[in-house]
């Protein structure tokens, strides 16, 4: 009998996951932990971690020691998790979709969204698992003074959750078609995410501020790290629910529930500064509108595919409150738009309704106005674009980014032209773009020009992009017939004769 044949029953038991898990977790789990990427990284962190420390143990005055230990952890346990473990996922769809595989996933009983969430679940383990093997440093720290244990652990919890959230937004980067696109959005995304981190644990003061935050200490320190901690869930959930909806079959709806979340995400955020002091209540409006702004890019980007049965039969049945309902939750770009419309509104009203209103506070609630509007403008104005000149395009998000990167091309060189020639009409005449409206916002000169023209500017554009959504209305109400009839011949079929 040969050796590998005289295994123990329970060594073989112990490398095998529970059947209760996700068969696309266990896969990826094995995948990713044998994988050379994970292996070397977790090794180089070790080796890298223990000859930093040691370094700075016998360098260092005795004083700093115990500080500059924590940094140096930090800052290891930052890049690895929130930047080099991330990275790892820039491919993690599209490498299924191209070895075709995701087909043959999508006919078992895996949905969508368990073969994304099985590839995140599956990233953010090994990212607990680095985070593990490095907390034990920590102990060094305790032996040279000075450590604020509560703060450091909710620092290295921190950065947990940012990691969790780094890597859902790289997987939704992942669904993207265009590998061009894939490349800029992850490379330009980790660098800024590795120059932050470094600036964030580095930086005397940054580092002081985090530990005041992270303690609980700081003034409305609560509240700021609940909004945090929401907004990291809610924009990592968003961006793996877009990676869903990439490879979901056109009978699934994922943009209604989507976009439902997204409302009641809001007004969580709203009733957390309705509860909190007057003086914090006046960033509700930045909040809101910084949490609206990826809801509305994607609302815009989703192709209007045709609708099937499946999507139009749970809107019918609610009768009237379905029928308006279909007009902001159905899936595309069509209804999109006027659920973008909802979510202006709500921004607009939470700065008239949090912000005070007293003469000495009225200019900066006019800049705050203002502000939104623009804002708004600007995520509408590639849609337009896109509408006049690629109206038949498939490729919407590539062509909307286009757009965009244009838009923000020429505006920069409208600014660059100004500030070289001194000639204020050359804003007038281009203050149609939006971004324009904020270099008039921005002077005192023009600051009243921007008021009168930015929320006439943002309501143009919403029509004009409004009314080339005719024909996709059109399909979806026929779309809704057929379905009445299928209703109507269930209710046939299940009345008694």
């Amino acid at each position: 009998m040969s050796e590998e044949s005289i295994i123990h029953p329970l060594v073989t038991d112990t490398s095998k996951f529970s059947d209760k898990l996700s068969p696309m977790l266990v896969k990826e789990l094995r995948q990713g932990l044998k994988g050379t990427t994970f292996v070397i990284l977790f090794i180089a962190i070790q080796v890298t971690l223990a000859l930093l420390i040691l370094g700075q143990s016998l360098a260092s005055s005795y004083d700093n020691t115990g500080n500059d230990i924590s940094t140096t952890i930090f800052v290891c346990i930052s890049l690895a998790t929130c930047v080099l473990q991330p990275l790892r996922a820039i491919s993690a769809i599209r490498s299924e979709i191209k070895e075709n595989t995701i087909d043959l996933m999508l006919i078992t009983k895996l949905s969508a969204w368990k073969i994304v969430f099985g590839k995140w679940i599956s990233l953010v383990s090994q990212s607990a698992l680095i985070i593990a093997a490095i907390t034990p440093y920590l102990i060094l720290r305790y032996f040279f003074g000075g450590m604020q244990l509560f703060a450091e652990l909710m620092i290295l919890m921190s950065i947990f959750i940012a990691s969790a959230g780094i890597t859902g937004i790289f997987i939704g980067i992942s669904s993207l078609p265009s590998l061009i696109l894939r490349g800029i959005f992850g490379l330009v995304m980790a660098f800024y995410i590795g120059l932050g981190s470094l600036f964030l644990f580095l930086n005397p003061p940054t580092y002081y501020d985090l530990t005041s935050l992270c303690s609980f200490q700081a003034e409305y320190s609560f509240s700021i790290y609940s909004l945090l901690l929401i907004g990291t869930i809610y924009i990592c959930w968003l961006a793996l629910d877009f990676a869903a909806g990439s490879i979901a079959p056109i009978a699934e709806n994922r943009a209604t529930p989507r976009r439902l979340i997204c409302l009641g995400v809001l007004t969580i955020i709203t009733m957390i500064f309705f509860l909190s002091e007057p003086d914090f209540r006046r960033a509700a409006p930045w909040f809101i509108g910084i949490f609206s702004i990826p809801i509305c890019i994607i609302s815009l980007i989703e192709h209007p595919l045709f609708t099937t049965s499946t999507i139009s039969i749970p809107f019918i049945r609610r009768g009237i409150v379905g029928r308006i309902g279909s007009y902001f939750l159905y899936p595309g770009w069509a209804s999109g738009l006027n659920f973008v419309l909802i979510l202006f509104v709500a921004t607009y009203c939470s700065a008239l309704f949090f912000h005070p209103t007293t003469s000495s506070h009225s200019d900066t609630l006019q800049e705050l106005l203002t502000a939104s509007i623009i804002s708004f403008s600007c995520i509408i104005f590639p849609l337009l674009l896109t509408r006049i000149f690629f109206s038949n395009t498939t490729k919407l998000f590539l062509i909307y980014f286009i757009a965009l990167l244009l838009t923000g091309l020429l505006s920069l060189i409208v600014i660059i032209v100004k500030e070289s020639s001194d000639t204020e009409a050359i804003y007038t005449i281009f203050c149609w773009l939006p971004p324009i409206q904020f270099a008039l916002f921005d002077r005192p000169s023009t600051e009243e020009t921007a008021h009168l023209i930015a929320l006439p500017t943002f309501f143009f554009y919403w029509i004009a992009c409004f009314l080339t959504s005719s024909k996709y209305w059109k399909h979806m109400r026929a779309n809704d017939a057929k379905s009445r009839e299928i209703i109507d011949a269930e209710k046939a079929v299940d009345s008694p004769e």
